[in-house]
């Protein structure tokens, strides 16, 4: 049984499309724009590791704390659909 994709009223869905780099990640997907979707991702990992850099140990912790938020939502927004 494949699973249903969220519906697009769901209020934590919303929530994630609003979100700027999130949202435009999902759209760039739903475009099948998967150039767009790897200059997305290297200019992320491109700011993370500058910011290491500059910002150190601090920035690495707040980095995966972030990290940690955003899966707990996508995982909620994909089980509660």
């Amino acid at each position: 049984m494949t699973p249903e994709p969220p519906s697009e009223s769901s209020r934590l869905f919303r929530f994630i499309r609003g979100m700027p780099i999130a949202g435009y990640a999902i759209r760039c997907l739903e475009a099948e724009a998967f150039g767009e979707l790897a200059l997305l991702g290297a200019n992320v990992l491109m700011a993370a590791i500058v910011g290491i850099l500059v910002l150190g140990y601090p920035f690495l912790i707040t980095l995966a704390l972030c990290a940690t938020a955003l899966a707990a939502l996508v995982i909620l927004s994909a089980t509660l659909g």
